[in-house]
């Protein structure tokens, strides 16, 4: 329930396909195509109920495997190729008031062939319908292509351009903004749905997804991309979130308080920069776009800097053309520097989003022996009464963001095995500690977030070995779930 009305969601999955055979269940990374929708339909709290509308007794095998077992068998004649899906959507919600005794009013459909959609974008689909009072909102995401700048069609056997413009058009950013309707999500309010038969009604809205979230598999080359996409999600997630990470790091940010981070950051740079002999070379790995580069340029050290987002990096040599010496597109997995080449690593609000042990070997193996680096990270076990922490949590947890915990004391082993010591180490029992300063130096049994300062004591580089000291889930999490 949301703003106390009473939302069904909607899953029509039938048996047969033109396209694909047996494509509501046939496998992709690793789970049937229909658990990624079963899933998410079942993450998000603001549906009263779940329903499934099937023909086929494998599909509701399926679903209930994953949680939502289907409640009733399709009837044949809603079964057909040429059969409307909105008709299916009405029988589906006829049944569930009948048999649940339940009046419904707004009913929400989820497309099978959509796996890509989050928590998220469901909600905030239903909040655009609530808020701007429309009468049905459905899913959209930017075209490919652009019916007034880069379609054609033959008419008469000449070609032509789709739609002209009525003005002349140099580049394709100049054309009218036009989008997919990838059917991902479709919501009406019940009495619009039961009425109207059709999409476009007088106060239609839509809910704008990134690309690669809208993916609708229709044939096989879809089915390969999102397989691969879903196969590979921690390297590609960062597609649909460029405003996430730039909210995370930049400085322009009116959201967040860039003095107060950067006095904080400060404040433990400097307490590393204690045990430095030397302070001319220093690699950012996540440096984004520089917020601490002055910091560093003010502190005497050659700046080098690396980043995922190519648009990131050519900001930082576009701002910091007189004050880095190298930044680059690189992954934190695999820093391109050679071994016991830096005196300092800045590894800051980085480690909650990459795979941590490859990371941290990284780091040691570009270290020079003496160098000293700062990690911090997120914590595997915190309270439960931490209301901040559990929803940072769940919000992550519905972007689909990478979102990793670390065991403490499993890393700090890791650390010693590479030739690292710990020489300071801080502890923040509660979200929003860190920014307050509020940290203990004796590790207590729970607590949120941590900032360790250390030194490399050996220019000896082992062989590289995973040590899964992480998790996606903190356990504070799973015991509330």
């Amino acid at each position: 329930m949301y703003k106390n009305y009473n939302i069904l969601c909607t899953i029509c999955a039938r048996s047969g396909s033109k396209g694909i055979r047996g494509k509501n269940k046939v496998i992709v990374a690793g789970k049937p195509l229909i658990a990624y929708t079963v899933e998410t339909a079942k993450e998000c709290n603001y549906f009263d109920d779940v329903i499934i509308s099937t023909d086929d007794e494998d599909i509701m095998k399926i679903t209930g495997d994953y949680g939502i077992p289907a409640s009733f068998k399709r009837p044949v004649y809603l079964s057909k190729d040429n059969t409307p899906k909105i008709d299916v959507i009405r029988h589906a919600v006829e049944w569930a008031e009948d048999n649940w005794y339940k009046e419904y009013e707004i009913i929400v459909d989820l497309s099978v062939v959509s796996p890509l959609r989050t928590v998220e974008d469901i909600k905030n689909s239903i909040e655009l319908l609530i808020n701007k009072k429309a009468d049905n909102v459905f899913s959209v995401s930017p075209a490919y292509r652009n019916p007034y700048y880069n379609m054609i069609e033959i008419v008469d056997g000449k070609i032509k351009i789709v739609k002209e413009s009525p003005k002349k058009l140099i580049r394709r950013q100049d054309a009218p903004e036009v989008y997919d309707m990838n059917d991902s999500i479709n919501i009406w309010w019940k009495n619009i749905l039961f009425k109207k038969n059709t999409l476009f009604n007088d106060n239609t809205k839509i809910y704008i997804m990134p690309r690669h979230r809208g993916i609708d598999i229709d044939e096989y080359f879809d089915l390969l991309v999102v397989s691969l996409i879903l196969e590979n999600w921690e390297k590609v997630f960062f597609l649909g979130y460029k405003d996430y990470w730039r909210k995370r790091v930049t400085t322009n940010n009116p959201q967040s308080d860039q003095s107060a981070t950067e006095s904080i950051f400060v404040y433990f740079f400097k307490k590393a920069c204690s045990y430095l002999k030397e302070s001319p070379k220093l690699l950012d790995v996540g440096c984004g776009y520089g917020r601490f580069f002055l910091i560093y340029a003010y502190s005497g050290f050659e700046i080098y800097g690396i980043d995922i987002s190519r648009e990131m990096i050519d900001e930082v040599k576009r701002k910091y053309k007189n004050v880095v010496r190298e930044c680059k597109v690189s992954s934190a997995e695999k820093i391109e520097y050679s071994d016991n080449y830096f005196d300092m690593v800045v590894v800051w609000a980085v480690l909650d989003a990459v795979k941590q042990d490859q990371v941290i070997y990284e780091v040691f193996r570009v270290l020079k022996k003496d160098g000293v680096t700062i990690l911090t990270g997120k914590n595997n076990n915190y309270y439960e009464n931490d209301e901040k922490a559990l929803i940072a949590e769940k919000r992550a947890k519905e972007k689909r963001c990478p979102n990793y915990f670390t065991d403490y004391n499993l890393m700090k082993e890791y650390i010693v095995k590479l030739g690292g010591e710990v020489v300071e180490e801080f502890f923040f029992r509660r979200r929003g500690d860190f920014g307050r300063l509020i940290y203990e130096t004796e590790k207590p049994e729970r607590f949120y977030e941590w900032c360790v300062i250390i030194k490399k004591s050996s220019d000896y580089i082992p062989n590289r070995k995973k040590c899964k000291f992480y998790i996606k889930y903190s356990k504070t999490w799973e015991r509330m779930r």
